[in-house]
């Protein structure tokens, strides 16, 4: 456990993306697992890259304003690579990025709910807490 807490961060944030179409305009939301990671060090340590279906690991690891989204959790916001999501923080912060690619690891739960942005733009993000007296 001492190793993976050097390569990521974590924390639950709320997930959406508006979709327009000619019909109607929705923004669907779900709460999402937010996993920051350095890209070169997980590469060393998981096949994330080999799980990539849509989209791409290059695009993600040179944009630290893009994200790798679970394929349950992108079908559910009806996301795709080139899409734009929003995290809301724990500190009720809206914060936007570029959706680089789309992964399915197999296990049903991190497919759901897992988005993967990089570890210092994490950090930022779930450090960025409302403070209680």
């Amino acid at each position: 456990m001492r190793v993976s807490r050097q390569f990521f961060q974590r924390g639950r944030v709320f997930a959406g993306a508006s979709r327009h179409d000619q019909r109607a305009s929705r923004f669907e939301t779900t709460t999402a697992e937010l996993f920051g990671i350095d890209p070169a060090s997980h590469l060393r340590t998981t096949d994330l890259a080999k799980q990539i279906v849509d989209g791409s690991f290059d695009d993600f690891r040179n944009n630290t304003t893009s994200v790798i989204v679970g394929y349950r959790l992108a079908d559910l916001l009806e996301v795709r690579p080139g899409d734009t999501v929003q995290l809301l923080s724990p500190g009720g912060e809206y914060f936007r990025f570029n959706v680089a690619a789309i992964a399915r690891s197999g296990v049903g739960t991190i497919d759901s709910s897992r988005v993967y942005a990089h570890a210092r733009v994490a950090q930022r993000l779930l450090k960025n807490r409302t403070k209680h007296p």
